[in-house]
């Protein structure tokens, strides 16, 4: 089981029960939501790899817009997040723009289970290699700001140093 925490946010029950159904056998957490109001909640509650996340919540509309709106609370409340878009109104422009937007891939509903599986573990890597690479970049600030202490100064009394230092000078 892959430790990854899964978080989808749609507004048709039984899109959250077959995508939680598929998705629970294969990530340690699956948590469903129907009301994308309660994103920045459960974002700062959580710590969630990715995010399936509709892109229409009002009835009757097709447009995708919604879905870009709560993809950027996402970036902006957690960005190492990763977003998958989910829409039934599948167009290639509105994957485009999605994709333009930040979203990490783009699934049409209804879903291929097997392919469902394989776009979140893709996208579950790149959440963590994110998360990896903002660790090793805090790392890197706190060494070079210790480093930066002593920078030009070379301490030492031994003859050894004393040897060096006097080649270099």
């Amino acid at each position: 089981m892959d430790p990854c925490n899964i978080l989808i946010v749609d507004d048709d029950p039984d899109v959250l029960l077959a995508a939680q159904v598929v998705l629970k056998k294969q990530f340690r957490t699956v948590v469903t939501d129907n009301d994308p109001t309660h994103l920045p909640k459960l974002l700062a509650d959580g710590n969630f790899d990715v995010v399936l996340l509709d892109m229409n919540f009002a009835v009757g509309v097709t447009s995708g817009e919604e879905g870009i709106g709560w993809l950027k609370t996402v970036q902006r409340v957690s960005p190492d997040t990763k977003v998958i878009l989910m829409t039934a109104y599948g167009a290639v422009d509105m994957a485009v723009n999605a994709m333009k937007q930040g979203a990490s891939d783009f699934v049409v509903k209804p879903w291929d289970n097997d392919r469902l599986v394989a776009t979140v573990r893709s996208t579950t890597r790149l959440s963590q290699a994110a998360r990896a690479i903002r660790n090793l970049e805090s790392v890197q600030k706190v060494l070079n700001r210790d480093t930066g202490r002593t920078r030009g100064a070379i301490i030492g009394q031994s003859a050894a140093i004393r040897g060096v230092l006097a080649t270099i000078q």
